[in-house]
């Protein structure tokens, strides 16, 4: 759900500038697209001045990207820590082989002599 803040002037805001603020999200929201298709919630908020909403809705938006950029860095992070775990078990899956082939090489030179 999507919040859409439309400001009251002498002339009503037209779709063409409504659909400005969902491009404006845009450029901060790789799944844009997916977002601009759901259900929108519009406020309407009265007597503010253009400039400053605008400066507020700019601030919101560099926020959320900020915290998506955060968070792909973890995601990084955490795929890289999953890579060389997987690397480790790989590797401790490989000795206990090798240590199960040795130990039944044992056996059977003990049972053959």
């Amino acid at each position: 759900l999507h919040n859409i803040i439309i400001i009251s002037s002498d002339a009503e805001m037209n779709e063409n500038q409504l659909l400005f603020y969902i491009m404006y999200e845009a450029l901060f929201d790789d799944s844009a697209f997916f977002k601009m298709q759901q259900t929108l919630k519009k406020c309407k908020i009265l007597n503010l001045d253009m400039k400053t909403v605008n400066q507020r809705i700019h601030n919101i938006f560099e926020m959320k990207h900020a915290n998506r950029s955060a968070l792909r860095e973890e995601v990084q992070h955490l795929c890289a820590e999953i890579t060389r775990n997987k690397k480790l078990i790989d590797k401790l899956e490989t000795e206990v082989c090798e240590l199960k082939y040795q130990y039944q090489c044992q056996i059977c030179y003990i049972i053959l002599s």
